[in-house]
């Protein structure tokens, strides 16, 4: 009599909406990943700036095993560079010194006299310290910046990490 055949499959909305969700998805992700690509050098230059911190910091404590005498270790931060470098004078022609260029999206600025961390020689303390002259502020794009602070014996940590 009847002859009904099941056509198994999905209705045209119910296609158009379970398409709409997945792209949904996807442009939520794809936004978020758009964030997150431009504040990569922030947090890059921001970690490797920690990073050298507690190196110089440890070379002015530990010394040089080539050298009786210690040294003290210092940080020049520029608004385009920081240069690693002996010494509580910073001297441009040194050969010695190691400079770490930023990424142009990034720039950064301190309140350190003279823009120079300086680490005493044996205690690694920052010399001359100042609460109110301790830090250093990263700038990303889209107004995004990761601030460094340095405490009285020369631990250094954020106050907010991107």
């Amino acid at each position: 009599m009847f002859n009904c055949s099941y056509n198994k499959g999905f209705t045209l909305p119910e296609l158009l909406v379970s398409m709409a969700i997945v792209l949904t998805i996807f442009a939520f992700a794809g936004i978020n990943l758009l964030r997150i690509i431009p504040n990569a050098d922030l947090v890059e230059v921001s970690n490797g700036f920690i990073a050298d911190a507690k190196s110089q910091q440890g070379s002015a404590m530990m010394g040089e095993s080539l050298i009786s005498t210690q040294v003290d270790y210092s940080i020049k931060i520029d608004e385009n560079s920081y240069t690693l470098f002996k010494g509580k004078v910073f001297s441009a022609s040194d050969p010695s010194n190691y400079t770490v260029e930023y990424p142009s999206n990034v720039t950064a600025t301190t309140n350190f006299p003279s823009g120079q961390v300086v680490f005493s020689a044996i205690s690694g303390d920052i010399e001359d310290f100042n609460s109110g002259t301790n830090q250093v502020v990263f700038h990303g794009l889209y107004d995004t910046h990761a601030t460094i602070m340095f405490n009285k014996i020369g631990n250094v940590y954020y106050v907010n990490k991107i």
